[in-house]
């Protein structure tokens, strides 16, 4: 029979815990560099003296509210060379044009001329006629049918965008090309918005 020889033998045992109480200290940091702020006003950043009415750090946002051509232009405080500057990034504002023009048809045809300046800033070299997308309301005596035949660039420098649109009336119970003799007694409502390019196949 094989014998049991004992190795470790002892009457007392410790458990040991956390203790019954821990004590934490707290304390507030420095503070660290803010975020951006929008700031809205009139006119360009650059030139309005918003930059000495307020304290202005980099990646602040201008969004200006001013009526007119930069109408809505939301502007960013950057880092360039030659020191900081108001850059603008983005128009919050989608670039809509609206108008009432008076019409004059002969023989079923008429043309609207429009400055591009009037509907948009953007450089034309960067824009085809088919980058405006117009909607067209008459009013007018009689029921027409109106189209919008081609777009294109006109004006001494091409500055002007072209809609020639094509028209007819009821009148007397027929359908009849409009000719109102070179007087202007359409009024319509013009609506365009510029629009990605798109290619119709035909």
């Amino acid at each position: 029979m094989s014998e049991v020889t004992t190795l470790l033998s002892s009457e007392d045992i410790t458990v040991l815990g956390p203790p019954s109480i821990v004590n934490v200290q707290t304390d507030i940091g420095p503070s660290g560099d803010r975020g951006s702020k929008i700031f809205v006003g009139i006119g360009n950043p650059n030139s309005n003296g918003i930059n000495d009415q307020q304290t202005i750090k980099l990646n602040d946002i201008f969004i200006n509210n001013l009526i007119g051509s930069n109408y809505s232009y939301m502007y960013q405080f950057v880092s360039q060379p030659g020191g900081n500057v108001w850059v603008p990034v983005l128009k919050v504002n989608p670039t809509i044009y609206s108008t009432i023009d008076a019409v004059s048809f002969a023989e079923g045809e008429a043309e609207l001329h429009i400055p591009i300046s009037s509907i948009t800033d953007t450089n034309i070299s960067s824009l085809l006629p088919q980058n405006f997308s117009v909607q067209l309301t008459p009013i007018y005596v009689n029921p027409v049918a109106i189209s919008v035949s081609s777009l294109t660039f006109g004006g001494l420098n091409n500055d002007e965008l072209v809609i020639a649109l094509k028209g007819v009336e009821q009148s007397s119970g027929t359908w009849q090309a409009i000719d109102d003799n070179g007087v202007d007694n359409m009024s319509m409502n013009v609506f365009i918005t510029l629009v990605s390019t798109w290619s119709v196949m035909i």
